[in-house]
């Protein structure tokens, strides 16, 4: 027996008369040695006996197989329990985690180790845990798969009897450490819980103080395999109460209500593990490196399953909801919105929009401040930083050559604080994309659609907006001249970016430059241009010519920015454009986008009492950014692209911030029931307007007072209030609002559309793109401010621009189509007209009527001198004239124009042929245009 304790491998036996000459033994220790002692005594007593010779001698040879196993200097769990380990809270809940991910593993293969205890949990010297002593575990296939084993019947199993060290003398397990199902039970079925009931008697002994006797343990283990579980008195001075709920969920008798080893390690019982800094970066780095693994997916994973608290969850876009709604704010915004969208629509542009996601790209978006998010699969994407990224990847991935296309729409920017909504900016693109790429037509005609949208809103207007031009050649030329490497020039772009946007002070830029290998001369001859960089070409001319003049790839860029700049303000005063145009040296605006033009539409205001620039617009040439998504197979050339993008929002604030702000409408009229009995005829009113194309809206509270709509309809700007009653009949009572005057008229029911056009005819024939055809007849002379050649501000009002309304009025009821296409026909034949009186007046109301020529001419006798004047001369034309009723319509129209909104002209329309005479009195112009049988 000594001599086999000395052995670690033990003894061995093959037997001499064996054949075989590669058998391997195996150590199975004592069994071994008690097959050799029962077995080896005959022969060997044979052989005392008997002499052999040499040639009947038999050479016997073992083979051993050597199995190499980790070593574990830091020996078992046992030694580190009895060595105090309760005190180590987190060493504790380290040990006890690292056993647990072991089970997991083990029983995921389908095996169990039914032997589990504190001497067969070694430690390896870096202090982790390696479960060993296999010698019980099991796998066998059939029960693999239903996840449960059936308990081998044990003679000795039934009535276990414990050795002083408590364990059992059967085969499975340690008594104290196997789970009830097993113990006592001859016959039983079960599965990979009996492994975690094992492991809540060993964290009870992790947990609780170091055992004084053998007795001790027998007894206080004994006491805990009870049910309920029954802790020592003593040990609740020993834990802090988590320890204590997972022993007693680990040690339920009932395997059902026992978690498994998974369950265990997701539980919130359980503290997170606890791993050093440097450990934790090196397992996110390895995680990382491989995004198809298990661990990359199981990660991303569990930030998806995490729960969010009622807190996280209002306080997420708490911002958005302070109470900012404004409904008048929406309808400016709904305003500005149309109007952009006509001057888009009137240049053939499409509105397109293009995916909402793209994958972060740190290469485009170097310096930006992105809104980014994950996926499911942890694919990094990003919320449109702005509309054209996405769309020059749409163009790039589609192989479009030609296209206009404008889009308006959120973008977004990630808040300083966690947990935060991005905030919001509504921004407009408008692109053009064709295959011409040797004409700056399209950048002109680009910069031509952001003036005519200042243009169309006088607050924009009174701001005075330059147009600030460069170019990135020449800014790449001026930045390797001042001594920028080539390889640094993205770099220095950010820089001077940053300058330029006050956000670096001087000192700060010279130490940024310094950092690319910027002498202080270079950056004070970068500041040299930058600084004094503003003007037109020739006022710039002495200073570029230092770039211009030398015979280097500074010069050919310089040449190319200078011509390409020549060009495009050529194009601009051709196009008429009135804003002033200062090519800007200090221009950096996403220079990494582009590659050619680049400009911004500026203006100087004051916030908070400091004078800061506007910038309402801002694009420029991007064809290399289409490059940078073109697929590797693609073959077709790339286009000439160039976008601007539009900030919608400080259009809708420089509205808003007007000393009369603009009064938009949501409809034109309000219709209201007086009372309940009156709603089923409202009902049809409101339901007419709408089929003859007029904005009108329903009240469903038949409870308010007249008084109410009456203010509401002022506020709103809402042009009439039609009050709908049984008690009127086949009449409607129409409230009419303008400005500060308010008008009061019984109206038929059948003539309330014609009534209603003709108070809002201006809102009715805008919806109906009248006001696109009256704008394609205007002069290319857009309003606004010009410089003269002294450089001083001439403001020209709106002279130059003719806006011509059609509006007809019949004897008898037209339909709305019919009507429509009369005025849309009119408003072409009188193209011209436009032309011819535009310095006479830049308003020309036309109202087309059914009269001869004779009855037309009679029309000259109106006086407009004075309101009763007019009325006197009225009388006159009504007492010589039939057809009382329709005259007097036809007079009330002129009323309206030439005595209440005191217009200069005045045009009544017919057909006659094809003949136009034209006849002037006092400040009327008529325009005869007899049509026989329009009617």
């Amino acid at each position: 027996e000594e001599e086999d304790e000395e052995d670690v491998f033990g003894a061995s036996f093959l037997p001499s008369d064996s054949d075989s000459s590669s058998d391997i033994i195996f150590d199975n220790g004592d069994e071994s040695v008690d097959g050799m002692s029962q077995g080896e005594p005959s022969k060997r007593q044979g052989a005392d006996t008997t002499e052999s010779s040499d040639s009947e001698r038999h050479l016997s040879i073992a083979h051993y197989l050597y199995i190499q196993m980790e070593y574990c200097e830091k020996s078992t769990l046992r030694d580190t329990i009895d060595q105090s380990l309760y005190l180590d809270r987190n060493r504790l809940w380290r040990l006890f985690r690292e056993i647990l991910d072991g089970l997991a593993y083990i029983h995921e293969q389908g095996m169990i180790h039914r032997d589990l205890k504190p001497v067969n949990i070694f430690l390896d010297s870096q202090d982790h845990v390696k479960i060993g002593d296999f010698g019980l575990a099991t796998d066998h296939p059939a029960n693999v798969a239903a996840g449960k084993f059936e308990l081998e019947e044990i003679g000795s199993a039934a009535m276990p009897k414990l050795d002083s060290a408590g364990n059992m003398t059967g085969m499975v397990g340690t008594a104290l450490y196997v789970s009830p199902e097993v113990q006592g039970n001859t016959k039983a079925t079960y599965n990979q819980k009996v492994d975690l009931f094992s492991l809540g008697i060993i964290l009870f002994e992790m947990s609780y103080r170091p055992f004084t006797t053998g007795a001790e343990r027998i007894s206080v283990l004994s006491q805990l395999r009870t049910e309920p579980v029954s802790f020592p008195d003593d040990f609740l001075a020993y834990q802090q109460g988590t320890q204590k709920k997972v022993i007693e969920w680990l040690l339920k008798h009932d395997p059902a209500l026992r978690p498994t080893a998974q369950e265990l390690l997701k539980s919130e019982l359980l503290p997170p593990p606890q791993m050093e800094e440097s450990e934790l970066h090196e397992v996110l780095q390895h995680t990382m490196a491989n995004v198809n693994g298990k661990a990359y997916r199981t990660m991303v994973g569990q930030l998806f399953a995490q729960n969010l608290s009622p807190v996280m969850d209002y306080t997420y876009d708490i911002d958005l909801y302070k109470g900012s709604f404004s409904f008048s704010s929406a309808k400016l915004q709904q305003h500005v919105y149309e109007a952009i969208t006509r001057i888009f629509k009137k240049h053939g542009a499409v509105r397109l929009h293009t995916p909402l996601l793209l994958p972060r790209n740190r290469k485009l978006y170097d310096g930006c401040e992105l809104a980014c998010f994950m996926d499911h699969s942890g694919m990094l994407v990003t919320l449109p930083f702005d509309l054209r990224m996405a769309f020059a990847r749409f163009v790039a991935r589609n192989n479009i050559t030609q296209l206009k296309r404008y889009c308006i729409e959120r973008v977004f920017r990630p808040r300083k604080l966690d947990r935060a909504h991005p905030r919001e900016l509504l921004e407009c693109a408008f692109d053009i994309i064709t295959p011409v790429t040797n004409s700056l037509l399209p950048d002109a005609e680009t910069i031509y659609t952001i003036s005519e949208i200042i243009q169309e809103f006088p607050a924009l207007q009174e701001r005075n907006y330059n147009i600030y031009l460069n170019h990135t050649s020449l800014l790449k030329a001026i930045l390797l001249h001042s001594g920028t490497p080539e390889d640094k020039l993205s770099q220095a772009s950010n820089i001077l970016c940053d300058a330029v946007n006050e956000k670096l002070s001087l000192d700060e830029v010279k130490t940024k430059f310094c950092n690319l290998s910027l002498s202080t001369i270079n950056v004070l001859t970068l500041y040299k241009y930058i600084e004094n960089g503003k003007g037109n070409l020739q006022e710039l001319a002495p200073l570029l010519t230092s770039l211009t003049k030398q015979k280097t790839a500074v010069t050919q860029l310089a040449k190319q920015g200078v011509k390409d700049l020549e060009e495009l303000s050529a194009l601009l005063r051709r196009l008429g454009v009135k804003l002033r145009v200062v090519v800007n040296l200090g221009l950096v605006y996403k220079v990494q986008h582009h590659s050619g033009v680049i400009f911004q539409f500026v203006a100087f205001i004051k916030k908070r009492k400091r004078t800061v620039p506007d910038i309402v617009a801002a694009g420029g040439r991007y064809d290399h950014l289409i490059l940078e998504f073109r697929g590797p197979a693609s073959t077709v050339a790339v286009p000439n692209a160039v976008g601007v993008s539009v900030a919608l929002d400080k259009i809708c604030a420089a509205i808003a911030s007007m000393e009369e702000p603009l009064t938009v409408s949501s409809c034109d009229v309000l219709v209201f029931p007086v009372g309940h009995s009156s709603l089923s005829k409202a009902i049809s009113v409101v339901q007419k307007l709408w089929s003859t194309g007029v904005s009108a809206d329903i009240a469903y509270d038949v409870s308010q007072s007249q008084e109410t709509l009456v203010e509401h309809c002022r506020l709103a700007g809402i042009t009439c209030l039609a009050l709908v009653s049984d008690k009127e009949g086949n009449y409607v009572k129409v409230k009419s609002f303008e400005k500060d005057r308010q008008s009061e008229k019984r109206i038929p029911e059948s003539d309330l559309v014609d009534h209603i056009i003709q108070k809002c005819r201006t809102r009715f024939f805008d919806e109906r793109n009248i006001r696109e055809i009256s704008e394609n007849m205007t002069l290319q002379n857009p309003k606004g401010s010009q410089v003269n050649n002294t450089g001083s501000l001439e403001q020209h009002g709106s002279s130059g621009t003719t806006n011509m309304n059609v509006y007809v009025i019949g004897p008898d009821k037209v339909s709305a189509s019919t009507r429509r296409r009369y005025e849309t026909q009119i408003q072409t034949r009188l193209q011209n007209l436009g032309s011819n009186l535009q310095n006479k007046s830049n308003d020309i109301e036309v109202l087309a009527v059914d009269l001869s020529k004779e009855t037309l001419i009679n029309f000259l006798s109106l006086e407009f001198e004075s309101e009763e004047q007019f009325n006197s001369s009225v009388k006159t034309l009504l007492s010589r004239l039939p057809k009382q009723r329709y005259l007097k319509s036809i007079c009330d129209e002129i009323h309206h124009f030439k005595i209440t909104k005191r217009y200069t002209v005045v045009s009544v329309c017919l057909r006659v042929h094809t003949n136009v005479h034209v006849c002037e009195k006092a400040f009327c112009v008529f325009l005869i245009m007899i049509y026989w049988g329009m009617f």
